[in-house]
């Protein structure tokens, strides 16, 4: 069935299975009520995989358990789940408030009113040079939004002790860019990248990552408004976009 080179095959191990809740993996002409992932499955390369998800009360029952995990525990992150919105945005309040080297900004709000909020780490020597770090740019990119606050969370507190290269530097750090999505995404649909723009004709979103003047509505991108990768009515059509276009950094560093 499978060729002699192993690159013909795609090995599925039950390792991952952790990181695809409720998703089941089937090759396309499988028989969706009899399969299922074991500890090894290999899946010929030639068939299209295709990604089910299962629907009503698992939905939310892997909602439920996600959330018991708890992310916050007295206003700091446990690094084992991932954290609401506004447990996010509290944190970085918090740390304004605590540390006289940090600012945090809201350098936009969505369609939806959230803020756009932007963490700014800084000695305030004239001639710093600006690094930004983004993360969160797709609604179901939480890994990298975890992965955003992790630094934040390990640079502020030994700021002080930390050499002249990466003091002398200014450090805007917006952990999530795309907060409507991203929220969207761990309460109802985890696949879901887009921001949470409403159209006229009932289709939601903008694929931000699709939403930049270089090389707009070309190769990869769509016109279609309901398609998960529709692109803008035009480029920096999106407040999530437009938010950090005007803003000269000498780095910029995404997750």
């Amino acid at each position: 069935m499978f060729g002699e080179n192993p690159c013909d095959t795609i090995m599925i191990k039950c390792t991952l299975k952790k990181y695809l809740i409720g998703v089941v993996i089937l090759g396309s002409e499988a028989d969706q009520n009899d399969t299922n992932v074991t500890d090894d499955t290999t899946v010929d390369k030639g068939l299209s995989l295709q990604l089910w998800r299962i629907q009503g009360n698992l939905d939310e029952e892997v909602i439920d358990e996600f959330y018991e995990r708890g992310a916050v525990d007295e206003d700091s992150f446990t690094w084992t789940a991932f954290p609401y919105l506004e447990d996010i945005n509290r944190y970085l309040v918090k740390l304004a408030s605590s540390y006289p080297y940090v600012t945090v900004t809201a350098i936009g709000w969505t369609s939806r009113h959230n803020p756009i909020s932007m963490l700014k780490i800084s000695n305030e020597r004239p001639g710093n040079h600006a690094i930004l770090i983004e993360a969160g740019m797709h609604g179901n990119e939480w890994t990298t939004v975890l992965s955003a606050l992790y630094f934040i969370d390990s640079i502020i507190p030994d700021y002080k002790r930390l050499s002249a290269y990466l003091k002398n530097r200014d450090w805007y750090i917006i952990p999530v860019l795309n907060p409507d999505g991203y929220q969207y995404s761990i309460d109802f649909d985890k696949t879901w990248n887009k921001n949470r723009r409403k159209f006229n004709d009932g289709c939601i979103g903008v694929d931000l990552n699709r939403n930049f003047n270089y090389n707009w509505s070309l190769s990869g991108y769509t016109r279609a408004k309901c398609d998960s990768s529709y692109s803008g009515s035009f480029p920096f059509s999106e407040e999530e976009s437009k938010a950090f276009k005007v803003r000269p950094f000498s780095i910029y560093l995404f997750f």
